[in-house]
Parts: C-alpha cells; sequence; structure tokens
C-alpha cells in the first residue's frame, strides 16, 4: 500500500519554504506542488500525491478483528480490539494449552493476539529445566531461551487477568525478570488529525465497512461500524488507512490507500524547493506480521 512507504519510513511536512524539511515527503492538494509518485503498471503510468490529510501521523494505528458476534455473523464493535497490556506469569504444559496471566486484559474470546518478550529456561517433558546438552539443572539454570509462544494466538478468556491461548504448548519456565512480555491485538497510533477508514477483508463474509474515529489525543478512539456485513465467520483482516491519498488521472480523487501491484515500477518526484534524494525501505512480505 502506498502508506506502507511512507508511514514509518520517512516523515511528511507541509512546509516547502525552508530547506530544514529537505528530507521530508511534501504533501500539498495541488499536484504541482506536492512530491510525486508514479506507478507504472502494464506500461501505464498512474501518479500519486499526498493531500496532507493526516499528514501528522506518528505511530500508525493497528486493530485486530475477530470472527462476526451479530445477527448473521454481522461484525460489531464488540469484534474489534486494539490493546496491549504486560504479560506476569505464563503456565508450562505439554498435555494443554498455556494459559497467561494479565492483569485487567480486556480480551474476549475469538481475538488473535501477538505474544512477545516471551523468554524462560528451556525444559524437558517432564518439566525439569535442562541445559544445553539437554542436562537435567536445577531451576534457575536451565539454558534461556526465547519461547515457541512468541507469535499470533487465537485466545480463549478463563478471567479478567487470565486467558489461554489455544493451540500452544509450554517449551521453558518463563521467568519475567529476563524480559518484558506483552499481549498485542493493536494499538491507537498517534498523530491524527481526522477520522481514518478501515478496510476489512476475509473471514468469510461481505459488506462490513467501519471507521477509525480519531480522538482528542490525536489516537484512534474507537471502530465506529456503517454496516457490519454478514457471513463473517471467520477471523477477518483489518487495516486503519490514514487517507489523503490522489490520482491525476481520476479527476483528484482521494483514495484512503492505494495498493501497489507486484513487479511494478516506482519513480519519486521531488517538487519540494529544497527536495534531496531520499530513500523508503520497502518491507519484505517474509517478515510481515
Amino acid at each position: 500500500m502506498l502508506s506502507d512507504l511512507f508511514h514509518g519510513n520517512i516523515s511528511l511536512t507541509q512546509d516547502n519554504e525552508s530547506a530544514n524539511h529537505s528530507k521530508q515527503w511534501l504533501v500539498h492538494p495541488n499536484q504541482e506542488i506536492a512530491d510525486n509518485l508514479l506507478i507504472i503498471t502494464n506500461s501505464s503510468w498512474q501518479t500519486y500525491w499526498h493531500d496532507g490529510t493526516n499528514y501528522s501521523v506518528s505511530q500508525k494505528a493497528e486493530v485486530s478483528v475477530r470472527a462476526g458476534s451479530g445477527i448473521g455473523a454481522a461484525l460489531t464493535t464488540r469484534d474489534f480490539s486494539m490493546n496491549q497490556g504486560t504479560i506476569s506469569a505464563i503456565s508450562n504444559t505439554y498435555q494443554s494449552p498455556v494459559s497467561v496471566t494479565a492483569e485487567n486484559h480486556g480480551l474476549r474470546d475469538g481475538f488473535m493476539a501477538k505474544i512477545s518478550g516471551v523468554y524462560g529456561y528451556k525444559t524437558n517433558q517432564n518439566k525439569d529445566q535442562i541445559d544445553e546438552n539437554g542436562n537435567i539443572v536445577p531451576d534457575g539454570n536451565g539454558l534461556v531461551i526465547e519461547s515457541s509462544l512468541n507469535q499470533k494466538w487465537k485466545v480463549q478468556v478463563v478471567d479478567e487477568d487470565t486467558f489461554i491461548l489455544l493451540g500452544s504448548l509450554g517449551d521453558c519456565d518463563f521467568d519475567s525478570s529476563l524480559s518484558t512480555a506483552n499481549w498485542y491485538t493493536g494499538n491507537q497510533g498517534a498523530g491524527y488529525t481526522s477520522n481514518a477508514s478501515v478496510t476489512i477483508t476475509g473471514g468469510g463474509g461481505t459488506g462490513a465497512k467501519a471507521v477509525a474515529r480519531v480522538g482528542p489525543d490525536g489516537s484512534i478512539s474507537s471502530i465506529r461500524i456503517l454496516s457490519g456485513g454478514f457471513g463473517y465467520t471467520g477471523i477477518p483482516s483489518a487495516q486503519i488507512h490514514a487517507g489523503g491519498w490522489r490520482n491525476l488521472t481520476s479527476g483528484n480523487a482521494t483514495y484512503s490507500d492505494v495498493f501497489i501491484p507486484p513487479c511494478s515500477g516506482l519513480l519519486m518526484v521531488r517538487n519540494h524547493p529544497f527536495g534531496v534524494a531520499t530513500q523508503i525501505k520497502v518491507s519484505s512480505p517474509f517478515n510481515a506480521d
């Protein structure tokens, strides 16, 4: 997506009168003033630029979605989560899913939660701590490893402080002193000045539409459902788009975001009077979450 090229890679600016902003991407409602990005696909060039909408976003908001809990598996506001928290304890078992203790987590059944920062002492099938050679050692002397729990899991809530990672198995005795462990379903972002659009795909459903509403502190305060759609029996994915992209050949139409097809060519045109050559990091799909 166009937004993926910019937010988190280089910052945007509305200032075209100072060399202090020469390395920032210039945004403006006028295409002839703004920096342009040309995309070529199938021998056809398309010219895009950013009009400045939400240009001050410093952290892109992220949201997780679960299967629809409404009538006909429609999505409701309860099916969106953009929270995170700290993990204080983790069970270690081979016979049943791992239990996570996180005070006042606020999660609900069916969300995908990303676990990170879990380290502990490696254990064998009998739950004895072992060293790098597989020898049993006293507790606290085992080989320190990064747990296989550090990935995304579907959760089932036990109580307000505990949830289960469905399908998971323990591989170490978690020790919170080794690192800070967290759970994550998203974040509210920072620097937004206008409501953002939400794109919902997958999950077996269709028709869902939503808007991410910005709060007074510049973060996304809530997800407003415009249409719940129907048939979301699986877990959809959702993307929050800051918006502001325009296309020269579409009557200056404004887009929430634009998909860049595979094998496209990109040409960056700096209209900033003091603009200098700028590199944009393109993330590998193999490293995407």
